[in-house]
């Protein structure tokens, strides 16, 4: 075995995956070869590297983590479906799948068959009324009076029994932990000194995307005068496990000035509303089956009201849940940055003073120059009203003079 065809299996030997026949040979060449010895204890430190960077990094999320094992389940069960359904076709013969889509088709004939006998009616007989929707109305029940105890009283319609009967059965299960930890929301602020603002906003850009998060807003202030401190506003959002660590990173940049963090558990009201999602879609998936059967148009005017009124509600709690779930599973940074010196108190030099002396000049003889342009044209354009008086003005001083006198 070559020096090159060595050289290329001293990662596999440094990972412990090489055959021994190939182990050997690499042992061989590293004894009589300082290069590939060289090589193969850069490779040894490269290793120890990444295997402390991997021991000290935090781990995901738990919630990302979950979602995108649900995802990935998901998406494998699909293509395991979709691979035994089309392995299954193509594994029968011609002749199988000639007579799979004569048996279908013979089946879905003698199925209409039956649904047209059924549905007409004999001659000699009357054909039954289609099915009618039950008011609203019937479905209620009298209210029993409350009991004597003080009791709460019975519920006065079917429907309003059923989500009773819900809510007891989503009691049990808020009352389970749903959760392996609590789902907090962490918010942080922080205010800094530092050396160079502009600098320091793209530490944090670098800081925030090595942390898998992202800027949500910059208020980037310059100074307009001398003696004005640059100050600028940013705010992070960052994976609610690296919070601490990156707050403690950019503690780093500069003087700490003012730093706080809060905290709030809402555990409790991620699963209420969860509880209420799941009521709310176990109540629209009722009101849809009244929907399906035939009744009066008022009563299903009034189911439809209904539908609506809870798909806004459904939809309203839904975005609610997802913005909560988002806050754990991120959390938000305001990091507030200020020089520490001032914007310098110098003047402009005497060759900027000469430069804008200079610039005004040109200024103001273009202005002059424009000024005396336009004043000719206003001379030409009243032309007509002027020349015709002084011509004959001068045309009678002419005269005068050529007139003999007595």
């Amino acid at each position: 075995m070559n020096h090159a065809k060595i050289a290329e299996l001293l990662p596999w030997y440094v990972n412990g995956t090489l055959a021994p026949a190939q182990a050997e040979a690499v042992e061989k060449e590293i004894e009589t070869c300082e290069l590939c010895a060289s090589d193969l204890e850069t490779l040894k430190a490269l290793q120890k590297t990444m295997l402390d960077v991997e021991a000290h990094a935090p781990g995901p999320s738990q919630f990302l983590l979950n979602r995108t094992l649900a995802n990935v389940e998901e998406i494998e069960r699909m293509r395991e479906t979709q691979k035994a359904g089309s392995q299954w076709w193509s594994g029968l013969s011609t002749g199988a799948k000639a007579a799979v889509l004569v048996t279908s088709l013979a089946l879905f004939l003698i199925a209409g068959g039956t649904l047209v006998r059924f549905t007409s009616a004999p001659s000699g007989q009357r054909a039954l009324p289609p099915p009618q929707l039950i008011p609203v109305e019937a479905l209620k029940v009298p209210a029993p009076a409350d009991r004597a105890s003080g009791g709460v009283a019975a519920p006065r319609s079917v429907m309003e029994a059923d989500q009773v009967t819900r809510e007891k059965s989503t009691t049990s299960a808020v009352n389970k932990p749903p959760f392996e930890r609590p789902q907090i929301i962490r918010t942080g602020s922080m205010s800094l000194l530092v050396p160079d603002v502009e600098k320091t906003i793209a530490r944090l850009q670098e800081i925030a995307q090595a942390q898998f998060g992202d800027v949500l807003a910059l208020d980037d202030t310059t100074p307009s005068q001398p003696g004005e401190r640059h100050i600028a506003t940013l705010r992070l959002s960052v994976p609610q496990d690296r919070f601490t660590q990156t707050m403690d990173t950019i503690a780093k940049l500069g003087g700490v000035q003012t730093r706080s963090v809060a905290a709030e558990d809402v555990t409790n009201q991620i699963v209420d509303s969860q509880a209420r999602l799941k009521n709310l879609r176990h109540t629209e998936e009722d009101l849809l089956r009244i929907m399906d059967r035939q009744g009066k148009v008022a009563d299903l005017l009034d189911v439809q009201n209904q539908i609506s009124s809870t798909r806004d509600e459904i939809e309203q709690l839904d975005a609610q849940l997802k913005s909560m779930q988002h806050r754990v599973a991120y959390s938000a940074l305001s990091i507030s940055l200020e020089d520490e010196i001032p914007a310098a108190l110098v003047g402009p030099g005497a060759g900027t003073q000469l430069g804008e002396a200079w610039q005004t000049a040109l200024r103001d003889s273009k202005e002059l120059a424009l000024r005396i342009g336009a004043g000719v044209l206003r001379v030409v354009a009243f032309a007509p009203y002027w020349a015709v008086p002084i011509a004959l003005f001068w045309w009678l001083v002419a005269w005068l003079r050529r007139r003999p006198a007595y």
